[in-house]
C-alpha cells in the first residue's frame, strides 16, 4: 500500500496537457503544488489537416492511388509524451512518481521514459485528472494512490 505522503510527485497528462505536481500536505490532508506546467495546442495540428488524401498515378493507364497521409493528431501526441518524459527527467533523483493519464497516453509515456525513471514509478492510474483544480484532485488522487 503506498501513501500520498508529503513529497510524492504526480504526473497528470492527457494528449494536450500535462502538469507535475508535488504532495506539500500530509498524508491526510495532501495539497498539490504545480511544478511543471506542459501543453501542445492539436487544435493547429488538425487544422492542417486536409480534406481529402492526395493521389498519384499508378502503374495502370488512367489509374491513380490515394496516399495515406498517415494521422497527425497521433504523432503528435506521440512528440509530446516524449516531451513529457524528457522532463520528467529532470525530477530529482530518488523522488517517487506516480502517473495519471488515460491508457493510450500511459502507454506512449511507457515507451519514452528511460528505466531509470521507471524505477521511480510509484504506480499509474488510468484516469484523466487534466480537467479539474487542484484542490478537487488532490484528495481523488489521494484515494487512488492508498489503492496501491
Amino acid at each position: 500500500m503506498a501513501l500520498f505522503a508529503n513529497g510524492m510527485h504526480v504526473l497528470v497528462a492527457d494528449g494536450e496537457k500535462a502538469m507535475i505536481l508535488v504532495n506539500d500536505g500530509t498524508v491526510d490532508t495532501p495539497r498539490l503544488r504545480l511544478v511543471d506546467r506542459i501543453e501542445q495546442d492539436l487544435a493547429a495540428v488538425r487544422e492542417g489537416i486536409g480534406d481529402r488524401p492526395g493521389r498519384m498515378p499508378d502503374a495502370g493507364p488512367g489509374q491513380r492511388s490515394a496516399l495515406d497521409e498517415g494521422d497527425p493528431v497521433r504523432h503528435a501526441k506521440a512528440r509530446f509524451a516524449a516531451l513529457v518524459a524528457a522532463r520528467l527527467e529532470r525530477l530529482p533523483k530518488g523522488v517517487r512518481l506516480v502517473i495519471a493519464a488515460p491508457p493510450q497516453v500511459l502507454a506512449a509515456l511507457r515507451d519514452e521514459m528511460a528505466p531509470a525513471l521507471r524505477a521511480h514509478l510509484v504506480g499509474e492510474i488510468d484516469k484523466s485528472f487534466t480537467q479539474m483544480p487542484l484542490e478537487r484532485m488532490a484528495p481523488l488522487l489521494a484515494r487512488e494512490i492508498d489503492r496501491f
